[in-house]
């Protein structure tokens, strides 16, 4: 995950933060 999409971090930031 060098390179993320503005959607994939998006999402990647989201998953984090209901994990958390």
């Amino acid at each position: 995950m060098a390179s993320l999409s503005s959607g994939e971090g998006f999402l990647y930031g989201i998953t984090t933060n209901n994990l958390q």
